[in-house]
């Protein structure tokens, strides 16, 4: 018996994780929405899969996996452990045309703009386009697929309901792999970097 052949190409995106209580927290914030309003055709994120994507590379060879594995350990090089705070509520586009619901993310520290700076030109280095728009972190829970009156309704109650602050530590930055299947992506983590902690300071 044969051995399937490796993927050619390989979908990927670097992210930060959430911490499990974080990811209920938000989870709880999806079930919410969904009781409020079950008429809404969305597709919801899973609770295991809330995540802050940092940079999505997409379609790639897989042949540049150590090289993308190379760039985040530069990138994430002298990076000790922040702090975030998952906090605030929008809409992607907007709520007259409600697309992505989403949670804000902000960063006292300033730490995971720097870290966004140098993955961006890490990646570049290697010939990967620059992400052409501002940095807006944030964490995607769910995805219109009708921007209906409900799902405008929708939208504008979650962005008025708001979501407390909620802060977490980041420890590392994963390099993620994303397979395409009928009951969503699947998520793999494919690399960890790990970020130094206040004693190797």
């Amino acid at each position: 018996m044969s051995l399937p052949e490796p993927p050619t190409h390989l979908r990927l995106f670097y992210a930060l994780d959430l911490p499990a209580d974080v990811r209920a927290r938000a989870y709880d914030h999806i079930k919410h929405l969904r009781e409020r309003a079950p008429q809404v055709k969305a597709t919801w994120e899973r609770e295991d899969k809330l995540h802050l994507t940092l940079k999505f590379i997409g379609e790639t060879n897989a042949e540049w996996l150590p090289h993308l594995i190379e760039a985040a350990v530069r990138a994430a090089a002298h990076v000790s452990s922040f702090e975030l705070l998952l906090e605030g509520t929008s809409v992607f586009p907007s709520t007259r045309n409600p697309r992505i619901l989403w949670l804000g993310m902000k960063d006292p520290q300033v730490r995971l703009a720097r870290l966004y700076k140098r993955l961006e030109a890490e990646c570049a280095t290697l010939g990967f386009v620059r992400n052409p728009h501002p940095f807006h972190p944030h964490v995607t829970l769910g995805r219109i697929r009708h921007p209906h009156a409900p799902a405008r309704h929708l939208a504008h109650y979650h962005c008025q309901h708001g979501f407390a602050p909620v802060p977490f530590n980041v420890n590392e930055l994963i390099l993620m792999r994303s397979d395409l299947t009928p009951k969503g992506a699947q998520y793999t983590p494919l690399a960890r970097l790990a970020f130094l902690t206040s004693d190797e300071t």
